[in-house]
């Protein structure tokens, strides 16, 4: 039975077999003895023992043993026999390494080495074997145009391991890890380092920061051009065509006429403030980014002061515009009422049928799980069609039905919120038992969309029944119920107002 040693390398503790720590000792030392009094002697030692550790561990941390006479003997076979390495002439370095070294499976590190910020971009260079700086552009790009590019920087910093040790440093690079490599590579460092101050290296680094920056600026310059350009663009389109893609519904994107859609909404003068203000607004840094893109694009930094004070001007003056433009829209919004209107109802019925009138100006097919305020808003001559009323359904106090029409609506004074409620016209049609409301109001152009709103409530006797056409599923709102039913669920059925509560009839 062996003898096992416990041996520490590189920080990590190993036991190792009585004969196979003789042979690791005299390898070591045999390597201590070739590098003799070599000034970068006790760094590679360390990085010697750092591999070798590595090694061991890779061998040893499935089969829970012991290393082996054997395993020494292999890794000594991987990291090469002290007499195969001798010093290497300075003038020969770069044609020996060139000529030796052996290509392996790069891994993935982070080259601090290299670093601007935290090596990332270094280390995926080393790895996919490219050009650092396009790697730097592309990040820049992403940060420029989606904001991901930071993020993914971050993460990737976290994820990816720096190479510390010589050996992850040659890994990093592809190049096989031995004893002679690891002496290789801190020798070739050295003379890299030694050569920083030289006046050759210092013009060299300059030029290399130099494109850089050129490359670095040449993509700010066409993103700030091709930016520049769609806001133009866009600003032109929306001034010829008074047209917007703004309105998203369960349907589709829909364009949206904002020329009308202003009309009903905005006072003349509102819409001259706000037009010519979010023209001035936006063309003030549309000219600013495009002179800044074609001049950082053609390396032209000289000043003009006509461009950047008259771009200045125009977004300050836009911005007055704007401001006074969106202070008069809230003055004529300040007040508000709301106007009660009650229905006479059948007070000997037991049930009332409900159901809405045919949809003339927009469909019956909208609901009210539909995001489509732009698309139920339309202009008729000098009236503004509403697709929007609701209808509830809640318990009465008493033991007859109720109807009731509410009207909303705001005003610079609150008589002005009054009279806008009372002209806000709502059909409501009653014959008998029989309810038939409208899916749409309306009012005149000139009180302009001031927040009108309608909203249809049926108050039911507890013990009385409510009776739903599928139809009510375009105008009906969220209604109480035992099942919590949508209103998909809730039209085409018979209602029991029972406890509060609608309850479905059997």
């Amino acid at each position: 039975m062996n003898k096992t040693i416990t041996a520490s390398l590189a920080g990590m503790v190993f036991h190792i077999d009585e004969n196979g720590y003789a042979v690791l000792q005299q390898y070591l030392e045999n390597i201590r003895a070739r590098l003799g009094n070599d000034e970068d002697a006790r760094e590679i030692m360390t990085d010697i023992e750092s591999r070798i550790a590595e090694l061991f561990y890779e061998r040893t941390q499935d089969r829970k043993e012991s290393v082996s006479a054997n395993d020494v003997n292999d890794v000594i076979k991987i990291m090469g026999s002290p007499e195969d390495y001798v010093d290497i002439e300075e003038n020969d370095y770069t044609e020996q390494k060139t000529s030796e070294s052996t290509s392996t499976a790069r891994k993935l590190y982070r080259d601090e080495d290299n670093k601007m910020l935290g090596g990332v971009c270094a280390g995926l260079a080393n790895y996919f074997g490219m050009e650092v700086t396009w790697l730097r552009i592309i990040l820049l790009v992403m940060v420029m145009f989606f904001g991901t590019g930071i993020f993914l920087y971050l993460a990737l910093w976290i994820l990816i391991p720096v190479a510390r040790t010589t050996a992850e440093k040659l890994e990093m690079k592809g190049e096989q890890v031995n004893a002679k490599t690891i002496k290789d590579h801190l020798k070739g460092f050295a003379k890299e380092v030694e050569k920083l101050d030289s006046k050759q290296n210092r013009d060299r680094f300059n030029r290399a920061g130099k494109q850089l920056f050129q490359s670095i600026s040449r993509v700010l310059g066409v993103i700030s051009v091709i930016t520049a350009s769609m806001l133009l663009i866009t600003l032109v389109y929306w001034l010829v065509t008074k047209d917007f893609f703004i309105s998203v519904t369960n349907t589709g994107v829909h364009g949206i006429d904002m020329q009308e859609f202003m009309q009903i909404t905005l006072t003349p003068l509102q819409q001259g403030l706000i037009t010519i203000g979010l023209v001035a607004f936006l063309l003030g840094p549309i000219i600013g980014l495009y002179t800044f893109g074609v001049r950082v694009f053609l390396k032209n930094f000289k000043s003009i002061k006509i461009i950047a004070i008259s771009s200045t001007a125009l977004w300050i003056i836009g911005s007055i515009l704007l401001t006074v433009g969106g202070i008069s829209i809230a003055r004529d919004r300040s007040s508000s009422h709301t106007l009660k209107q009650k229905y006479e109802l059948n007070s000997d019925a037991d049930i009332v049928y409900i159901d809405v009138a045919e949809d003339r100006y927009f469909s019956n097919s909208y609901t009210n799980t539909d995001d489509y305020f732009f698309e139920l808003m339309s202009l008729e001559d000098d009236r503004v069609v509403a697709g929007w009323p609701k209808v509830d359904i809640r318990a009465a106090d008493g033991e007859e039905f109720e109807l009731w029409v509410y009207k909303t609506s705001h005003g610079k004074t609150q008589g002005e919120a009054i009279d806008n409620a009372s002209n806000t016209f709502y059909p409501v049609t009653i014959k008998g038992n029989k309810v038939i409301v409208s899916p749409y109001f309306m009012f005149d152009l000139k009180a302009r969309y001031k927040g009108q709103d309608v909203n249809v409530i049926l108050k039911v006797p507890n013990g009385k029944q409510v009776s739903l056409s599928e139809g009510m599923a375009r105008v009906i709102g969220s209604i109480d119920n035992e099942f919590e039913a949508d209103n998909k669920k809730l039209v085409g059925r018979t209602w029991t107002m029972s406890n509060n509560q609608l309850t479905i009839t059997p």
